[in-house]
């Protein structure tokens, strides 16, 4: 079992995901966040609080034609089609892990 795990720890399509794990987030988000942020000052680690509440904001089900679909909107698009809006957005990741 120990050699398994090694091999996929090592593998190229483990590499790239540690190393875009945030753009994989972003292919596979149904919906997002935006915040203003403030940085703390001096040199400490950064650690995200949310106080307050939080709204959502749902766009309509179809996009536009001077907007890409995105978020929601493609999962009740063809799988092949949001796939290919999906990595048009975050090219580092692998076609075979979204």
């Amino acid at each position: 079992a120990l050699i398994i795990v090694e091999s996929i720890r090592v593998s190229i399509r483990a590499k790239n995901y540690r190393q875009n794990i945030r753009e994989y987030n972003a292919a596979l988000a149904f919906a997002s966040m935006v915040a203003e942020l403030k940085a703390p000052p001096g040199t400490c680690p950064y650690c995200f609080h949310i106080h307050g509440q939080i709204y959502h904001m749902v766009s309509s089900l179809s996009s536009n034609e001077r907007n890409r679909p995105g978020y929601g909107q493609l999962y009740i698009s063809d799988s092949r089609e949001a796939r290919n809006r999906r990595m048009e957005n975050n090219q580092d990741c692998l076609r075979s892990v979204t």
